[in-house]
């Protein structure tokens, strides 16, 4: 007598569902990547995925449905190619001429602040002519205060545009004077040659798949994990605003942000420099992170996380790896000091006892990270359990009251710029050099620059 054959389909549903999710899910629970050249999910181990057992029958395609969507997280991290490279270089360079300093407000909420004042301006024929006519700017920015540019390249700065979408977001809509000359728009060809590694966010890479996809399917996801490992283009801080349609729509949505200390936060930092003043310094052979510019972009970041704006779905991680220990001892030594600056900063020049104009020019000066910073980054020592931020290492703990007033009895004076003297004479020359199995600090900048072959 020959042993009873067993099918699939004749299992009991619990059990078949029991081989659905063994099928589906991926060997290490190491979940998909984000292949943005194919514009396709991949195993993390860029092999692709099979999902045979869903076309046996229908019946098992409509059970399998969004399984593994469901199951497995994806993964995307920042995008890098030849033709993504000039098109972020020259969204990046577009959006820091667009605005300056946000003298210690978090970015983003000084940018639309600026863009809601311009929106008026560019509604009325006669503050737009005299903005246009009476701009105090270089001959060079000349149509940078044409309102309307402003503010189409403030929406959405988490967007990948092409050459010739950025060519219409920088050309007026209003009549301009027959000698206006917009630089703006002529300078595709510069970002083509120049070398710099431009990349576009892991934020902007999640929302261009997920916008690229049906939402019938977008409700199966359930866990992206965002991983900017580089530095990138277009205020990546505040790239999870992006983020938020999706979560409005998927209530089951969870997203994990993690942005690197070592080799994205500190690397960002040097960006301010052009590829040629970068590529002098790199030749120089740095080895030493100096600690002057190290908060700022923690701050920012930190601040940006925390705004009401963003869905509680999404958290945001400083990723201290690979060297945890040594990221416990920056922010022992150098951020948590600085949190202090910025708290004395404040207490030192409350409104009720300054000028107006000096308690603005306090968040202008460099003690002076980000509004809010010092309370985030307290809340995320003492583990608060409603911060949607933390750290994968142990980020110390906040000086006390003592130690703030110390730093003011220290600096008993009426201009915040004298503070600004004593924070820098405290920061220099501390500096930490990237610990193994980081390379040494100019051969991480190599991730900014190409290489000549």
């Amino acid at each position: 007598m020959q042993p009873r054959q067993l099918h699939l389909l004749t299992l009991p549903r619990e059990l078949r569902d029991h081989i659905y999710r063994h099928y589906v899910y991926t060997s290490g629970g190491d979940g998909y990547i984000f292949d943005y050249e194919a514009r396709k999910l991949r195993l993390a181990d860029n092999r692709p995925i099979d999902l045979g057992l869903m076309y046996t029958c229908r019946l098992a395609a409509a059970e399998m449905r969004g399984l593994a969507l469901r199951l497995n997280t994806i993964t995307f991290s920042t995008l890098y190619s030849e033709e993504l490279r000039s098109r972020a270089g020259r969204w990046a360079f577009l959006l820091k001429l667009a605005h300056g300093t946000s003298s210690g407000e978090v970015p983003s909420v000084f940018r639309d602040s600026q863009c809601q004042i311009l929106e008026f301006a560019a509604s009325d024929p006669v503050i737009h002519d005299f903005l246009i006519e009476n701009q105090p700017a270089p001959p060079w920015r000349e149509d940078a205060c044409d309102p309307t540019v402003y503010t189409h390249l403030n929406k959405e700065p988490w967007r990948m545009p092409t050459h010739a979408q950025m060519d219409s977001l920088v050309t007026s809509d209003k009549p301009m004077p027959k000698n206006f000359h917009n630089p703006w728009k002529h300078c595709r060809q510069f970002w083509e040659t120049d070398k710099g590694k431009y990349r576009f966010s892991a934020a902007a890479a999640a929302i261009h798949f997920l916008g690229s996809i049906p939402a019938s399917t977008r409700q199966h996801i359930r866990n992206l994990v965002l991983d900017e490992d580089h530095p990138s283009s277009g205020h990546p801080e505040c790239h999870a605003q992006g983020l938020r349609p999706f979560c409005l729509e998927n209530g089951s949505l969870r997203i994990e942000r993690r942005v690197r200390l070592w080799e994205t936060l500190f690397l960002t930092g040097q960006l301010w420099r052009s590829t040629v003043e970068l590529d002098i310094w790199r030749a120089r052979g740095p080895k030493t992170i100096w600690s002057r510019g190290m908060t700022k972009e923690i701050a920012e970041w930190m601040a940006e996380a925390a705004l009401p704006t963003v869905p509680e779905a999404i958290t945001l991680v400083i990723d201290g790896n690979p060297a945890p220990e040594v990221s416990s001892d920056v922010f022992r030594d150098v951020v948590q000091a600085d949190a202090a600056w910025q708290t004395a900063i404040d207490r030192a020049f409350p409104p009720s006892r300054v000028s107006p104009l000096d308690f603005l020019l306090k968040t202008a000066v460099k003690p002076y990270q980000c509004k809010g910073f010092p309370e985030l980054l307290k809340a995320v020592c003492n583990g608060d359990p409603s911060s949607r931020i933390r750290c994968n290492f142990d980020p110390g703990e906040p000086w006390d009251d003592g130690q703030i007033d110390e730093i003011i009895k220290a600096n008993p004076s009426d201009d915040p710029f004298e503070l600004a003297d004593a924070w820098r004479q405290a920061r220099w020359p501390v500096g930490f050099k990237p610990p193994p199995p980081l390379p040494p600090y100019y051969k991480m900048l190599d991730e900014l620059l190409m290489t000549e072959n």
